[in-house]
């Protein structure tokens, strides 16, 4: 196992250990834990106790937390059965999470490897045939249940992030041809509908939350304040995108998004990706808007002196990785439309409004999220809103460019 980026969990001492264990319910659905209780031991606990006792994996060696996600805790454990060891992925998911989001993510991941997808990470089924498992925790006073899942640990190296994307041209090549991967090997899957809105009408709804989403932040707040400058240009991009999309919706094919599909997503050997993994936004929608959000994750700058600014060549790589692939497979997931084409630079605009909604998420736990970062985030992606209207006639010409 690769331990870049990696924190080992282990016990505190013995008797933590017993005092936790002791008050471990017989029954698998009913494993209660306190607040305070909560520490690395704790976690230890929880994972041993679902790798050995529900998944019945083998003994579990060693933990170690995998560092990266924003919203789910993520470990990679060693696992020791018949004197081999083994190593597998386990994901906590975070509070709130509903049976059926976790259901249509591993529902799309079997249905991917069934159809040939052996790049992405298997989920495991316990033997009673479930692909997660719930316990109850005592956080902050309150009880809350939370979901375990176990998956295939990937091969390959852990090489960029969400801020670092500085990939080469053969790389940005290689991410779409793994995203075109994705695309044809889970067509045809229904996973049934998500809470969260398909993209069209996520971005009318979002025009009228937008104005109010920082309410509840001290109007001296330097987050809140960036917001309230660029609103009014902000919900010009919301209408400009939506009265666009909504128009020629019924044009655009609908495709199993990953709805996350970043550098830090994905496994590398060499310059080719060779992983995928953490599906927990995916969804069924617009297949441009995945394409897209991809895009935005890699092709606007980090850098200082040119934050957010687009590169349109690192745009074209990956496009043109996308469609060749498709191409080469001939699948029923053809490459992109005419329709699509002309619809980009529209989805643009929704897929920077989408990432936005993300950057509010800062509104809603301030007290524990750092109000510095993710005002760096959110002046980053206005940077990258400005870009794209500056830009927004390349983006009209970006097929002849792919094809060329």
């Amino acid at each position: 196992m690769d331990l870049t980026n990696k924190k080992k969990i282990s016990m505190l001492d013995q008797k933590a250990v017993e005092r936790i264990v002791m008050r471990l319910s017989q029954a698998e659905t009913d494993i209660r834990l306190s607040a305070e209780e909560l520490t690395d031991t704790i976690v230890y606990t929880q994972i041993t106790h679902v790798a050995e006792n529900v998944y019945r994996l083998g003994r579990v060696q060693g933990i170690y937390e995998v560092f990266g996600g924003y919203v789910n805790r993520s470990f990679g454990i060693i696992v020791e059965n018949n004197g081999q060891t083994h190593d597998y992925f386990v994901r906590k998911y975070k509070p709130g999470i509903s049976d059926s989001d976790i259901r249509v993510e591993h529902g799309l991941i079997l249905y991917a490897a069934a159809h040939g997808m052996q790049s992405i990470a298997d989920v495991y089924v316990t033997p009673e045939g479930k692909t997660f498992f719930r316990m109850d925790e005592i956080r902050e006073g309150k009880r809350e249940s939370r979901a375990f899942a176990i998956y295939k640990f990937l091969d390959g190296e852990d090489r960029y992030n969400w801020i670092n994307t500085k990939m080469t041209p053969e790389e940005d090549c290689s991410f779409g041809e793994l995203l075109a991967e994705f695309h044809a090997c889970t067509a045809g899957f229904d996973p049934g509908a998500k809470a969260e809105l398909p993209i069209i009408p996520l971005v009318s709804s979002l025009t009228t939350q937008f104005p109010h989403r920082c309410d509840v932040l001290s109007p001296a707040n330097r987050f809140r304040l960036l917001w309230e400058k660029e609103l009014d240009h902000v919900l010009q991009a919301c209408t400009r995108s939506w009265e666009y999309l909504s128009q020629h919706e019924k044009e655009l094919p609908v495709a199993n998004c990953h709805c996350d599909f970043h550098p830090g997503n994905v496994k590398w050997k060499g310059s080719k990706c060779c992983g995928l993994f953490d599906l927990d936004w995916a969804k069924l929608d617009k297949r441009l808007f995945d394409v897209v959000y991809a895009l935005i994750y890699i092709v606007f700058s980090w850098d200082s002196e040119n934050n957010g600014d687009i590169d349109m060549d690192r745009v074209v790589y990956m496009l043109r990785g996308y469609e060749q692939e498709l191409r080469r497979r001939d699948s029923d997931m053809p490459p992109l439309t005419e329709a699509e084409w002309r619809a980009l630079p529209y989805m643009f605009l929704a897929g920077i409004i989408y990432l936005l909604n993300w950057c509010m998420t800062y509104c809603d736990d301030d007290k524990n999220l750092n109000e510095y970062e993710y005002y760096f985030y959110l002046s980053h992606t206005l940077n990258a809103l400005s870009s794209i209207e500056r830009r927004w006639s390349e983006l009209e010409q970006l097929e002849s460019r792919v094809h060329a």
